[in-house]
């Protein structure tokens, strides 16, 4: 056998090397694939990636031609640039957003951008040409250049193009920085946490914090990036229509000066940060630039913080090794515990910050040391700030304070309301529900909330599903274009796929194989499920992930969409299979009747629990298991159950799926129901529309009956349906 046949070169970068080999292993394929290796091996079992060749106890190889042919037909059809595959994405990017300028400014930004793309100009010895054009149009450039100069030793190779688009000066805009991290490779600023912070997202940072900070007049970002924070902060200082600085400086013999400090691990973002500050405080000393924003990493180096604020956003979801006295892994959270540490008594930090800090589990280290060593001033709750990038955030403004720490008279905004937390403790018991909540309790929560949340999780004649149910997830297929059958193609030529070789595989052929209903999440609503419904043939050996079988045919179970604002469960006695999107629960609670734990489950209550206890888009298993479901008599029970039924039964009345088709269904028959448009019509607009009315009376009918199991009183109620109407707004700040 070929010694290339089974080496492997570790972190090999050169795909040339990889393709003058004779064999590839899976590994070196993937990675010439720009897949994982788990989605290399479910394209195997799929049909989809085909071994060359097998080596016992070696595994599968491939040739050289055919993972290039692959992956040429990959790109044509577009399977590698999907929104999934963040490593292939390594084109350059315009990050919008970024400034808050007019549209001329940014329409001569981009012919820029669009320039570097065509021609391939060296990225920093184009920011440094526009820089030095700045500072001529300035009359500083002789001052400024050595700057110019370090940004140009750290590409000293790269030439000057001679015909760069024209770029005019903006005052307190970061036009360089745009430039940077728009040419910078984006997988590159994914893999180190990099997100540069939009302007108008930093001046309301700036705005919120600055007015608490009394007289601080030195700045310090941690993670300054370009310095854009720094920018907006050295413009909020000179205007006098925001801040007090003027009047200080009224009364002072001299002006009050305002000192500076960032750090980065990035030289060349540290080379322009100095550049940006020389452009907009033509009076600072050029030693002192560099003294004050450096390259260094804050993780480690941390400069004396007396009379300073902390500000910024430090990098997220960067893995880094644990520190010492740090649990914590995650580098926004690092650099909130380093900030904490190193910040004099009463300095105030504030960060932009992802908003699972305040909640994930893994992070339960740093809200301890946070409420142990901090007073909360301010919060506010965003949707998404950044481009590319789907992340609830949050702007949090801390005081150091030992002395008297915790959560008292806390401002919190959201986008619908504003409220103030005027004294919030951790319990003298943890929550049982939410053990990841521990040592942070529920900043998004008003008072009110907080106190009622608290009552229904202390109830004593209640249990909860944790360890007394089934959870399962739906059937990923692993390529829902090739095992999906749409509803209307029921004739569809059955999916080619080769069920050999595979333990466990029965080896059937597909065609004799009858395709069946599969419940995708949108399927799901309130109680019932809603057709049309896709199909699929049952072929479990070759889907990626799959539950067993029995789980899919139990004779009762729920079905629940694991995400979404508003819970929503549903009951299935029919056996039908469900994909990824429709999650299955299947309780076993002695004395409880499954259609009773349904109600509980889609009841307003249980959405105001898990809104107020979680705060999550998600609904996970352990949301699910830490609901109190209160012990409820049989005869109570049937109250509830009837009017489920009711529920269910005028369904009936307008299901698409009719008997016929349900009985089909369980015999393994391929059934096909056929409704003809007029009938379908009547029952859109006639029975339909009767059946949610009547629907609606019998739900509110069932709240009621839980308000009196739950022991709540009418402003209780009143303020769930309150919580609950507003969770249909985003209560995150739009960006």
């Amino acid at each position: 056998m070929h010694r290339n046949m089974i080496e492997y070169f570790p972190n090999q970068q050169n795909f040339g090397i990889l393709l003058n080999m004779e064999w590839m292993t899976l590994k070196q394929a993937c990675e010439y694939l720009s897949i994982s290796e788990a989605t290399g091996r479910n394209w195997i079992r799929q049909g989809r990636l085909t071994p060359d060749h097998f080596v016992e106890k070696k595994g599968n190889y491939f040739t050289p031609d055919s993972i290039k042919e692959l992956k040429e037909n990959l790109q044509q059809t577009g399977k590698l640039t999907k929104r999934r595959n963040k490593t292939a994405i390594r084109l350059p990017r315009a990050y919008k957003d970024y400034l808050d300028c007019g549209e001329a400014a940014m329409e001569q930004l981009n012919h820029v951008i669009t320039y570097c793309q065509e021609t391939d100009a060296p990225l920093l010895t184009t920011i440094a040409h526009y820089a030095e054009g700045f500072f001529q149009s300035d009359n500083t450039l002789q001052k400024y250049a050595p700057l110019v100069n370090d940004l140009r030793a750290l590409a000293p190779d790269q030439e000057e193009r001679a015909d760069y688009p024209s770029l005019s000066f903006l005052p307190y805009e970061d036009l360089l920085g745009y430039l940077y991290i728009s040419l910078m490779q984006l997988d590159r600023r994914k893999r180190s946490g990099i997100y540069y912070t939009p302007s108008p997202l930093v001046k309301r940072l700036i705005d919120r914090t600055a007015p608490l900070t009394g007289n601080i007049n030195i700045f310090f970002d941690p993670a300054c990036g370009t310095g854009n924070f720094l920018l907006q902060i050295l413009s909020y200082t000179r205007n006098t229509k925001k801040t007090e600085y003027a009047k200080i400086a009224e009364n002072a013999e001299k002006p009050v000066k305002i000192q500076l400090i960032g750090q980065d691990t990035d030289p060349a973002a540290i080379a322009i940060a100095r550049i940006n500050i020389a452009l907009n405080a033509p009076d600072t000393d050029i030693d002192a630039l560099r003294e004050n924003i450096r390259v260094a990493d804050s993780l480690r180096h941390f400069p004396s913080c007396k009379n300073t604020l902390i500000f910024g956003n430090p990098p997220w979801g960067a893995s880094l090794p644990s520190r010492k006295h740090s649990g914590a892994k995650d580098s926004a959270a690092l650099f909130v515990q380093n900030s904490i540490r190193h910040q004099s008594d009463n300095g105030i930090i504030s960060f932009l910050l992802p908003a699972s800090l305040l909640t994930a589990g893994r992070h339960r280290e740093m809200r301890k040391i946070l409420l142990k060593n901090t007073r909360l001033l301010s919060i506010e709750y965003l949707m998404q700030p950044f481009t590319l990038v789907d992340c609830p955030s949050v702007i949090l403004t801390l005081q150091k304070d030992r002395r008297q720490p915790g959560i008292r008279c806390c401002d919190v905004y959201k986008k619908t309301e504003h409220y103030t937390i005027e004294n919030r403790s951790v319990p003298e018991r943890s929550f049982k529900s939410a053990p990841s909540a521990d040592y942070f309790p529920m900043l998004h929560a008003d008072d009110a909330s907080y106190s009622l949340f608290y009552k229904l999780d202390s109830l004593d004649h209640a249990v909860r599903l944790r360890g007394v149910a089934d959870f399962a997830l739906g059937i990923v297929t692993g390529d829902n274009d090739r095992f999906l059958i749409p509803s209307g193609e029921e004739n569809r030529n059955p999916i080619s796929v080769p069920i050999m070789n595979i333990e466990g595989a029965s080896g059937t052929d597909p065609a004799d194989i009858a395709a069946e209903p599969i419940i995708r999440g949108f399927n799901l609503s309130k109680y019932r499920l809603h057709g049309p419904f896709d199909r699929i043939r049952y072929t479990p050996e070759v889907f990626q992930q799959c539950a067993k079988e029995d789980i899919y045919r139990a004779k009762e179970k729920l079905l629940y969409r694991f995400i979404g604002k508003t819970p929503v469960f549903s009951y299935d006695d029919r056996g039908y299979l469900t994909l990824n999107s429709c999650n299955i629960l299947i309780p076993h609670i002695d004395g409880l009747d499954i259609k009773y734990i349904l109600a509980v489950l889609n009841s307003s209550i249980a959405s105001f629990y898990w809104r107020v206890g979680f705060d999550s888009v998600k609904l996970l298993k352990s949301h699910i298991e830490a609901l109190p479901i209160p012990i409820a008599s049989a005869a109570q029970q049937q109250r509830i159950i009837s009017l489920v039924d009711k529920i269910l039964t005028e369904e009936e009345n307008y299901d698409i799926i009719t008997a016929e088709e349900k009985q089909a269904t369980r015999s393994g028959i391929c059934f096909s129901a056929v409704i003809n448009e007029k009938a379908l019509d009547e029952v859109k607009h006639g029975v339909r529309k009767h059946a949610l009315s009547s629907s609606d009376d019998l739900m509110n009918d069932i709240e009621n009956e839980l308000s009196l199991l739950y022991g709540l009183t009418e402003d209780e109620c009143s303020l769930i349906q309150k919580r609950v109407l507003n969770e249909k707004t985003e209560h995150y700040i739009s960006t």
